[in-house]
């Protein structure tokens, strides 16, 4: 399903836009189709996790100064998980077409009324591999002129 589906466009649902001290991300509800590209482990923080397979699907808004991108799927899993253990958060109030929510420890969620369809293509998975740094050719000082290859 994975080699099937490199480059393919797909329709990703949000169905809420969260904040921590740390990231703001954007919930994405997968679909039976994409949930085949989810990878099995994604969805566990510790070990003993069980968490709905797809609970981690997001999208990256951003981050706070020293704070990798990654950050963001684990941040949405706190808020999964105390989902599950029951605590719906406190409901602030409605605003921009949805209810703000707040879980204690600077965590709010805006859980829309109306999920927003935005359009992505998926390019591959990033699994856990050795670092490797490379060097750019480009010699007019590109702002990417240096990365690492995962």
């Amino acid at each position: 399903a994975v080699k099937a589906s490199y480059g393919k466009g797909f329709t990703l649902s949000v169905s809420a836009l969260f904040v921590t001290t740390k990231t703001v991300g954007a919930r994405v509800e997968l679909s039976e189709q994409q949930l085949l590209l989810w990878p099995g482990d994604a969805d566990k923080i510790l070990p003993t996790d069980t968490l709905p397979r797809g609970s981690r699907a997001h999208i990256t808004l951003g981050c706070a100064n020293g704070v990798e991108a990654v950050q963001t799927g684990l941040d949405l899993l706190e808020f999964v998980k105390l989902e599950k253990a029951g605590n719906k958060g406190d409901e602030v109030g409605e605003i921009g077409g949805g209810k703000l929510l707040y879980f204690d420890n600077g965590m709010w969620m805006l859980v829309l009324s109306k999920r927003m369809d935005v359009r992505a293509m998926f390019s591959g998975y990033y699994g856990k591999g050795k670092l490797v740094p490379t060097q750019s050719t480009n010699k007019r000082g590109s702002a990417f002129s240096s990365c690492t290859v995962v």
